[in-house]
């Protein structure tokens, strides 16, 4: 698996490693706004500047491409060049004023705090179990763990999916691309220690095995926000429905979806959106895909049907549903939006398992 990261690594570096072009927006352009305008336009955005908005891509653009780029409103310029062509004043696409932004930027952080500990009270029980604070192994990924270590990558994936939603919240209130990254990053570690302090209070125990995912979940976050090209290359998915316990179980909460890992699998996506030398033909539309997932740990409400719970690892070829939604209207906002969620979500069946082995 490191080899195959590495050689899609130094694929992305190889293809085009001296083309860069850098697209100029106006000054009313947000980050995602112009961040799909060029992947409209068909090119991989590589790089990004701000104030004023500039993104670059990975090639030099034909007298053709620079004529489709500048036909588009708000692009101003396509040159070799990331220097900025004007000067400008603090932007919101939310239309936020500048002196406003400190007091959204509390919302969102108490916003999000809040939220954490009402869902993990009551979905989690906290309070319930009255017991006291304590701290444990959960056994990492061994066979004998409670969920077969299914709940470390979820915890790898929630923490990097939220770190990601917070860091749009913080753009959109008008932070810049630096400030945005630290923020979102910053809060989704908090909501992750909320989230073991409220377990420990539990049969659980706080988890040091948690923390260390939780970690890694907001890193990849990280890197995938500061870096566009890291964005379009890798990512981390959800292949989620309701399984049989959650859908005729009698115990557990129903609104439990989140340790229901026995419909969940999780995938290491490798995306033909983030090859420059492939991404002009229909290889964009796939990705190689490298899952774990777990069956017959938890939900516990029907043992009977798990006689024997089991841990595996698959490869497979995905169908880059972000990628197919997006060329059907670019320019709608409700197919950008779902084009987005489903960077993150995806239908069960649209990763064809190409080989499986039970641990």
């Amino acid at each position: 698996m490191l080899k195959t990261f590495f050689a899609f690594l130094v694929l992305i570096t190889v293809s085009d490693i001296f083309a860069e072009t850098w697209i100029h927006f106006d000054g009313k352009t947000s980050y995602y706004d112009g961040y799909y305008q060029i992947k409209a336009l068909g090119h991989t955005p590589k790089g990004q500047m701000e104030n004023p908005l500039r993104i670059s891509v990975w090639e030099n653009l034909t007298p053709t491409q620079v004529q489709a780029a500048k036909a588009e409103a708000s692009i101003i310029d396509t040159n070799h060049s990331s220097k900025k062509l004007f000067e400008q004043k603090f932007y919101s696409p939310w239309s936020i004023k500048e002196k406003d932004k400190s007091k959204y930027t509390k919302y969102v952080w108490g916003g999000a705090a809040l939220t954490t500990f009402i869902h993990g009270a009551s979905v989690w029980r906290w309070m319930d179990e009255r017991a006291r604070f304590g701290f444990a192994s959960e056994k990492w990924f061994s066979s004998n763990s409670y969920s077969g270590g299914a709940d470390k990558v979820g915890h790898m994936y929630s923490m990097y999916f939220q770190k990601r939603g917070l860091n749009w919240f913080f753009l959109n209130i008008g932070h810049d691309f630096e400030s945005a990254n630290i923020n979102s990053a910053l809060l989704a570690s908090l909501m992750g220690i909320i989230v073991e302090v409220g377990d420990g209070l539990t049969h659980y125990h706080f988890s040091y095995e948690d923390v260390v995912m939780n970690t890694v979940g907001i890193m990849f976050g990280y890197f995938a926000d500061k870096y566009p090209w890291l964005d379009e290359s890798i990512g981390l998915k959800w292949e989620y429905f309701l399984s049989h316990d959650m859908l005729h179980g009698d115990d557990l909460g129903k609104s439990n979806f989140t340790s229901d890992y026995s419909g969940q699998k999780f995938w290491l996506s490798f995306k033909g959106t983030g090859v420059p030398a492939i991404n002009h033909t229909m290889l964009r539309y796939f990705s190689l895909d490298f899952g774990y997932f777990t069956r017959g740990y938890i939900p516990d409400i029907s043992k009977s049907k798990w006689p024997h719970p089991s841990r595996a690892y698959a490869v497979g070829v995905g169908i880059n549903l972000s990628e197919l939604l997006f060329k059907v209207n670019s320019k709608n906002t409700l197919v950008k939006g779902g084009s987005r969620f489903l960077k993150y979500w995806v239908p069960p069946g649209t990763v064809i398992t190409a080989y499986e082995e039970k641990l």
